[in-house]
């Protein structure tokens, strides 16, 4: 049977045998031990975190009372209880560590009214208190223990819980809309697909600027999988894991660079069955046509473009005149009426330095 009550932290003796570390000695000695284990850092992490947003409900410490000591061990939560000992008495860390004692102190005083002195606990026997401590710690157990999340499981998390996607996020999922691909399916890990497109010279070479879904077209989307592809063949290559052969920044921009050159200058499409090439391409403007401009209307000029034979990427055209407000190829409905010149330039690839074909309409 178990109980939930609240317990003064005065009451509670942290577990000597914690299998986290050496057994302790006493109370100090296991407290030593466990800061020592665990990281000075951490266990302010921790309590700052406790400080921030209190105990967390869903994972309840595990008490067993000790007859001989009158007092209570924690079996499962000694980083926790831990903290609220060194909140409460900053100067049991006296002889432990000076500087974590200093910085549990400003703590302390910063959130003088937030630190609890009693926590709400589980009171088990001790058999229960271990079955706890093993289902909880010895990972999924064949279902029994608890499921980590996934790299791509916490990011999804983050999406629902702040609407904003990670750049990762929105390759696999873009990856399977326009591939039908799963890149998280035994090919490359999440995490790696962060570091490696996420590298901040690549970012820029691609264009990427943000995480909006709308700036991952199907061509781009097909780059970044032959850049994946690439560093896959690269790793089996010289037997060495992408984390391993890519490891500083550097290593990334300097492989992926060229590759992305190469792959804007030859076109390699190698997930599409379209390859025609942009010479085969017939573009010409509709010049036999009156239009009556008002003000108040907005005018697309796409109408006035025809295309013939091949395939057209709109992505490669610019449409531009220095008087008229023009935004994705509509005239807005803020211009003067006058006669004005209008350039279509369409661009053999995306570096857009080499000009493929272009025109003007008055």
């Amino acid at each position: 049977m178990i109980d939930r009550r609240e317990v003064h932290i005065d009451e509670i003796l942290n577990y000597a045998q914690n299998p986290r570390h050496d057994v302790g000695l006493n109370e100090i000695d296991t407290l030593k031990k466990l800061v020592y284990k665990v990281g000075a850092n951490q266990m302010y992490n921790l309590a700052r975190d406790i400080c921030e947003n209190g105990m967390i409900e869903a994972s309840l410490p595990v008490l067993v009372y000790d007859e001989k000591r009158r007092k209570y061990v924690v079996y499962e939560g000694n980083r926790r209880i831990a903290c609220l000992k060194f909140l409460n008495k900053p100067q049991l860390l006296s002889s432990i560590d000076k500087n974590l004692q200093q910085r549990f102190e400003n703590l302390a005083s910063r959130y003088s009214d937030k630190i609890p002195k009693t926590v709400f606990c589980i009171i088990a026997n001790e058999e229960r208190a271990f079955l706890i401590m093993e289902r909880i710690h010895s990972g999924e157990d064949n279902g029994r223990g608890i499921k980590a999340w996934t790299s791509k499981e916490k990011a999804i998390f983050e999406e629902r819980r702040k609407n904003k996607k990670s750049l990762a996020l929105v390759i696999v999922e873009q990856t399977k809309k326009y591939l039908n691909k799963d890149l998280t399916d035994n090919i490359i890990d999440f995490t790696t697909i962060t570091r490696l497109i996420g590298n901040r010279k690549v970012k820029k070479k691609l264009g990427i600027v943000s995480t909006d879904v709308s700036e991952f077209t199907k061509e781009k989307i097909q780059l970044i999988n032959y850049l994946l592809e690439k560093a896959l063949e690269e790793s089996k290559k010289k037997n060495m894991s992408l984390t391993r052969l890519f490891n500083k920044a550097d290593e990334i921009a300097e492989f992926f660079l060229p590759l992305i050159d190469e792959f804007n200058s030859t076109k390699i499409h190698q997930v599409t069955k379209n390859k025609t090439s942009p010479e085969k391409l017939t573009i010409t403007l509709l010049k036999n046509v009156n239009v009556e401009f008002n003000p108040n209307q907005t005018i697309d000029l796409m109408n006035f473009l025809h295309v013939e034979k091949g395939s057209f990427n709109p992505a490669l055209l610019k449409i531009e005149c220095s008087q008229l407000n023009i935004i994705d190829g509509i005239v807005q409905p803020t211009n003067l009426p006058g006669d004005y010149e209008v350039t279509f330039t369409y661009y053999t690839d995306s570096k857009m330095d080499k000009v493929y074909w272009q025109d003007s309409l008055t």
